[in-house]
């Protein structure tokens, strides 16, 4: 698919590290089978979710209020949407970049998920469907 995302920036998205904040934190790694998702699918009795920022919109490098204050519109967007979540972070497994404070969402569609990030105008989001595997999604 067509992107306006350098090649350098899909594959940083692609290695990090998507760090989930359960009881027993767990990573989710692009393309690679998640054991700990699928446990957490039947706990939870869904079959999707999403990882998703609303941190440095569109890769914008903002303040931490700002950032604070976006995050904080995702996360009542959530809650207002009354799905099961997690929060988690996004780890340059490098440490080149700061880590992003995220949200897995639990039990949202493909759609729903695509929707949020366009809102929240971020690049990209991580979407697991039943399978489990972690897939990047670019949103630009």
């Amino acid at each position: 698919q067509y992107s306006v995302l350098s090649k350098e920036m899909i594959n940083a998205y692609k290695k990090t590290n998507y760090e989930v904040f359960t009881e027993q934190p767990f990573t989710l790694n692009i393309d690679i089978f998640s054991e700990r998702l699928s446990l957490i699918y039947k706990e939870n009795s869904v079959e999707t979710a999403c990882f998703i920022t609303a941190y440095n919109p569109f890769s914008e490098k903002l303040t931490l209020e700002d950032n604070k204050a976006f995050q904080e519109k995702l996360l009542q967007n959530i809650i207002h949407s009354g799905n099961q979540f997690f929060e988690g972070i996004g780890v340059d497994p490098k440490g080149e970049w700061e880590g992003e404070p995220s949200f897995l969402i639990l039990g949202i569609s493909k759609e729903e998920a695509i929707e949020k990030g366009k809102q929240f105008k971020q690049n990209a989001l991580v979407w697991c469907n039943k399978n489990c595997i972690p897939q990047l999604i670019l949103l630009r």
